[in-house]
Order: C-alpha cells, then sequence, then structure tokens
C-alpha cells in the first residue's frame, strides 16, 4: 500500500520494499516453523519441500501474470492494487477458516533430543 501511495522518489520505494520484505520473511518463518511442529519426522522433508516448490512455483506464477497485464498496458499501480485485494481476500478466507476450525494448541516445543 506504501508503494501505492508514496511512489514519487527512489527512497520511498526502497523503504516500502524493505518493510515489505520483513512482513514477507516473519510470515514463512512462522508458517515454515508450525509445519515443523505439525508434521511427523519421517514425512518433513517431503512436506517442507512441497511447501517450498509451491512458493517458489507461485511466486513464477504472479510474476508472469504481472509481466503480462503490463504487456497489456495496464499501469503498475492498478496491478498492485490487483495483488493488495488478491490478499485481503486470502486474508479473510484464511481469518474465517481457522476462526470457525482452529489451529492445533501446540504448547509443547520439540527439540532434537525428544525425537
Amino acid at each position: 500500500i506504501g508503494i501505492i501511495l508514496f511512489n514519487k522518489s527512489f527512497y520511498s520505494i526502497l523503504f516500502f520494499s524493505a518493510i515489505r520484505t520483513f512482513g514477507a520473511s516473519i510470515l514463512i518463518t512462522n508458517s515454515t516453523l508450525l509445519l515443523q511442529y505439525l508434521c511427523k519426522p519421517d514425512m518433513l522433508g517431503r512436506v517442507l519441500a512441497l511447501e517450498y516448490a509451491s512458493s517458489m512455483g507461485i511466486d513464477s506464477l504472479t510474476n508472469v501474470l504481472a509481466g503480462y497485464l503490463q504487456d497489456q498496458h495496464f499501469s503498475k499501480e492498478y496491478i498492485a492494487s490487483i495483488a493488495v485485494a488478491v490478499g485481503c481476500v486470502l486474508g479473510i478466507i484464511w481469518t474465517c477458516y481457522y476462526r470457525y476450525v482452529g489451529l492445533p494448541n501446540i504448547i509443547v516445543v520439540r527439540t532434537i533430543s525428544d525425537d
């Protein structure tokens, strides 16, 4: 959102890109830790490989779609607005799903010696 609103200078774009990157890193780390807690140890490598491959595939797909939309003469602000709207919709779906289903209660921290 900051890039859309304050895209007048290179330094503001750089600043908001850094903030977005920090937020994405936190989300990726938390989701990977959640997978490590929920997964059986003998399946962990496969699950993490699938998670990594799917995230890289979706990243590539969004880059292709953004490039296609730019080739169709859509503005960068419009493409960013579409990405924000898709993120908001997915966030609402995620929140509604886990409000009704709920995440497992993870209280015990596993250590290497526990396995």
